[in-house]
């Protein structure tokens, strides 16, 4: 898939969380330096430029097709971590992803997260 693997080749496997850290990722801000650096990585942006407010399409230019591929590496990145089909399309900022990822993590309600953008 494309976006995938990065320039040097790399399946980002050094990456991957195990569920035994994850809880602790989320309270040390890892879930977040997580995210943005793959990010970066794959749709090959300056960390500097995925910030909570960085919008994927608008600010990154990303089309449906980098978003999925994103999200099919997250999913790999965090063990036991499953994207929704139908939470997909409200995921338009990469503070809605870590957000999503942290609930995911932490086994809150995901549908609090969307409140905001529902009402």
């Amino acid at each position: 898939m494309a976006g995938c693997v990065n320039e040097s080749g790399d399946d980002h496997d050094h990456h991957r969380l195990d569920t035994q850290s994850k809880t602790n990722a989320v309270k040390e801000g890892v879930v977040t330096d997580k995210v943005r650096t793959l990010i970066a990585e794959y749709l090959y942006v300056d960390m500097e430029s995925v910030t909570d407010e960085t919008h994927f399409a608008d600010d990154l230019g990303a089309d449906w097709v980098d978003c999925v591929d994103l999200m099919i590496a997250i999913e790999d990145q965090f063990a036991g971590v499953q994207i929704a089909d139908d939470d997909l399309d409200r995921i338009v900022t990469v503070g809605d992803l870590i957000r999503y990822i942290e609930a995911a993590v932490c086994l809150a309600p995901k549908r609090k997260l969307f409140a905001r953008i529902e009402n």
